[in-house]
């Protein structure tokens, strides 16, 4: 039976439909080897983020989730954006009159999301935590966005959450206490050894972390020979025009962004109007590159020099974000935090409106375009 519910979106009250119910920032960067830490939970991370390292040899563990094949002959997705929040809920939202919906995946899983991408073949695959003892991660894989399958892997294999995912050249690599990668749409998972990463990002047939390092194939990595600065906590990566570009929360001097025209090999300083204390998505669209925080967005049409953006004020202090776009809709930034959700729309990625006030019931953590 289809219930409804009343939501504030974009400043107007919508009546949504509210289908079968289903259940339901921190950063680290690494460069491979050695004893290292990292910290998993509620953090957001933007749809187009991607983190890796490097490995040594040695013997890989793997996890088997359930199989990577959903039912054919559903209706076509009818959303411009799927969105994820921190219920283990995937939404679909129609950009032309703001309407969110929530999609049954009919699961028995008991997790929490953070991120979501999707392949070039019409599949998505959306990541994030498990509510078990160590918060390992859960990821769920949709051939069409409406049929999902729970391809979470062994709590051993991967016991920690994962905060980001990339797709490429047949394969999907998620970041997160570790970098995995499948190449089965999710039916098995193999960890890479010696990788710590906070995000990743694919792009012209490479894979490339928040920490520099690249692979075509998501399972041999590469070093880079040019490193970015070794003081800084890596945030997010993002692909376009050709140009990889690397967010981070800087120690000291270190500058803030880093950008590699070369599949990230080598790394060469940007600029940016002022030092920020991180970020928590980063996209890519019409020519413009934008990242954006919990308080801050910022652009750049090269990549290399940064500039503020206009946003409205929100009333979700330390929220997490996530960014897409799509080639019709425009950007589109969700923000959640508490149960509470907000969603923001720019055309270019400079000026941005908001909601009217905070949507409850909906802690949203990422966003992917459809298309």
């Amino acid at each position: 039976m289809t219930k409804t519910a009343l939501v504030w979106i974009v400043g107007s009250l919508l009546v949504v439909p509210q289908l079968a119910a289903c259940d339901g920032e921190t950063s680290e960067g690494g460069t491979g080897g050695g004893s290292t830490s990292s910290g998993t939970g509620n953090g957001g991370a933007g749809a187009s983020s991607t983190s890796s390292g490097t490995g040594g040899g040695g013997a890989s563990s793997s996890g088997t989730g359930g199989s990577g094949a959903s039912s054919s002959g559903a209706p076509p997705l009818d959303y411009e954006f799927l969105i994820v929040d921190d219920d283990g809920r995937v939404l679909g939202y129609e950009a032309d009159d703001g309407t969110l919906t929530d999609l049954p995946l009919g699961l028995s899983l008991e997790w929490y999301a953070i991120d979501i991408v999707a392949a070039d073949n019409g599949a998505f695959m959306a990541v994030g935590g498990q509510y078990n003892s160590t918060n390992s991660a859960a990821a769920v894989y949709s051939s069409d966005g409406l049929n999902w399958t729970d391809v979470s892997p062994a709590e051993t294999a991967a016991p920690d959450a994962w905060r980001s995912i990339a797709y490429g050249n047949g394969s999907y690599v998620a970041v997160g206490g570790g970098v995995f990668h499948s190449g089965d749409d999710g039916a098995t998972w193999t960890a890479v050894p010696g990788i710590v990463a906070a995000d990743v990002a694919f792009g012209d047939g490479r894979f490339v972390t928040s920490v520099g390092y690249h692979s075509t194939d998501g399972v041999s990595w590469t070093a880079p020979t040019v490193p970015i600065a070794e003081e800084l906590s890596t945030d997010q990566v993002v692909f376009g025009a050709g140009r990889f570009v690397i967010l981070a929360d800087p120690y000291g001097n270190a500058p803030p962004v880093h950008y590699s025209d070369d599949g990230g090999d080598t790394w060469t300083a940007g600029t940016m109007t002022q030092h920020y204390s991180g970020f928590d998505a980063a996209v890519f669209g019409n020519g413009r590159f934008v990242a954006a925080d919990a308080y801050y967005m910022v652009y750049s049409d090269d990549g290399a020099t940064w500039a503020d953006g206009t946003a409205p004020s929100t009333p979700l202090d330390m929220a997490q974000i996530g960014l897409a776009y799509h080639p019709t809709a425009g950007f589109l930034r969700v923000a959640g935090q508490y149960g509470q959700g907000e969603i923001w729309t720019s055309a270019d990625g400079m000026t941005w409106t908001g909601t009217g006030g905070p949507m409850g019931g909906y802690w949203l953590t990422g966003v992917a375009a459809t298309q």
